[in-house]
């Protein structure tokens, strides 16, 4: 009898740190986790930066992550907008919006990840 309260009260013991630790971790990997909220203007500026590297800068980042050069990017934005009618939305320019179409077929991503790529 005795000797299993001494094992219970050793387990318990030992246990003790054990669960601190991984509170401690847990608190830690939340703190990386969030996200810093960015104002309009600022998502913005970063949406466009991060386009203009995709298409603006060279053919090779183009094609690498959208599959297509700049000029097939370029002719296949003025189909959808002249024959399709699609147009800007109120937060985001519809050059855009074809960047993260092709980017989500061109490597098979879930909206999330391309969310965070293209804020």
């Amino acid at each position: 009898m005795q000797m299993q309260l001494i094992v219970t009260i050793m387990l318990v013991i030992n246990a003790v740190p054990l669960v601190i630790l991984m509170w401690l971790m847990m608190a830690i990997v939340i703190h990386e986790m969030q996200i810093v909220k960015l104002s309009y203007r600022e998502k913005k500026r970063c949406r466009l930066v991060n386009l203009n590297k995709l298409i603006r800068d060279s053919d090779a980042t183009c094609k690498s992550k959208l599959r297509m050069n700049r000029r097939t990017f370029n002719i296949l934005y003025e189909m959808v907008s002249d024959i399709g009618g699609l147009t800007d939305t109120r937060y985001i320019s519809f050059e855009v919006i074809v960047a993260i179409f092709l980017y989500t077929l061109a490597h098979q991503f879930k909206n999330t990840t391309v969310g965070s790529y293209f804020y």
